[in-house]
């Protein structure tokens, strides 16, 4: 067994202070996120008495560790920003990143998730599926797995965000802004976390005694594997949604960023005016939603801090294998700009 760590984590503070872990990674790693005053302090008082210290990139040269970072899609700025986040940190521990892109392709990575377990290879992994029983299968067989943006299987660290509250928080903007015939775009949903945003849509219209009007509701059937394809199929299924229709909806909520700039993208070519016709939100908060025109409207879902925790539940259990898993869940957050009026 590896020894234990015997300097104080970010997770002894969060338990003394009484808050998650994430939100003591925000304070002392300076995110803009925001807290209360009260709570920052608190965290500063208790990482001070603590003796916790910042993990800074070591200069030694010192051999590194290898890490199995799987991801589904390198051309998604999701992926490309939680990627950043993750190599960032996994550096501050002397671990070195083999990074390989899945392509959507639940074969390769089984069979990559295999091959590593057989190498007793540690994983980081964001699936591609709702479908884990390979990685059930290599947690089986002592597998040193942490798992992003998944339904976590019992005694599997991992970190996701909770996509079902990001899905009511973006129906519920549109409806507190008295948009209620709300479309909802959406890729197919496959994937534990899509299927989430949904279910939270559709409690929050429920909540609201509006029923959903299956019209309203397009689910894609391809999975976009380059930028240009994700835009590409938002501008389709806007297209589909609004020659079905005799008259177009309120507000059109995407299920990512990149389904929504697809989305503004046809409709520039119609007579419709964002947010003055028809208003747009989507969620992901990619830097490109700030650079459309209209700046799009979303829902943050901290993509590099995200990363950044799975890096460190992932150097939390490698120097202790025998600790309880930690699994943490990051909430949303809106961010108002131009799309929803």
């Amino acid at each position: 067994m590896r020894p234990k760590q015997s300097t104080p984590t970010i997770y002894d503070i969060a338990a003394a202070a009484g808050v998650s872990p994430s939100t003591v990674s925000r304070v002392l790693g300076g995110s803009s996120y925001p807290v209360a005053p009260r709570t920052k302090a608190r965290i500063a008082e208790l990482a001070a008495q603590m003796g916790y210290v910042s993990k800074l990139p070591r200069t030694d040269h010192t051999s590194s560790e290898r890490v199995h970072v799987l991801v589904p899609d390198l051309c998604n700025p999701f992926y490309t920003a939680l990627v950043s986040g993750l190599e960032r940190s996994l550096r501050t521990f002397n671990l070195d990143m083999v990074l390989t892109n899945t392509n959507w392709d639940i074969a390769r990575e089984k069979s990559l998730i295999s091959q590593l377990t057989r190498l007793n290879a540690p994983m980081i992994i964001a699936p591609c599926s709702q479908d884990l029983s390979h990685i059930e299968s290599a947690l089986s067989r002592r597998a040193e797995i942490v798992l992003i943006e998944a339904a976590l299987p019992q005694k599997c660290p991992g970190i996701q965000f909770n996509s079902r509250a990001g899905g009511t928080m973006a129906a519920q903007y549109l409806l507190s802004r008295g948009l209620e015939r709300i479309a909802y775009l959406s890729p197919p949903l496959t994937r534990h976390t899509r299927l989430e945003v949904y279910q939270g849509f559709c409690a929050a219209m429920e909540a609201a005694s509006l029923p959903l009007d299956p019209n309203l509701v397009l689910i894609g059937t391809e999975e976009a594997v380059t930028d240009e394809a994700a835009c590409a199929i938002g501008a389709q299924l806007c297209s589909q949604l609004l020659s079905s229709l005799s008259t177009p909806p309120q507000a059109i909520f995407c299920e990512n960023d990149m389904i929504a700039l697809g989305v503004l993208q046809h409709l520039r070519t119609t007579p419709l005016r964002v947010p003055e016709d028809i208003s747009v939100i989507g969620i992901d908060n990619i830097p490109l939603g700030a650079l459309a025109t209209p700046q799009l409207t979303t829902i943050d879902q901290c993509t590099r801090e995200m990363g950044s925790l799975a890096a460190e539940l992932f150097h939390a259990q490698h120097l202790d294998p025998s600790r309880k898993p930690v699994q943490l869940l990051l909430e949303p957050q809106l961010i108002v700009r131009q799309t929803v009026q």
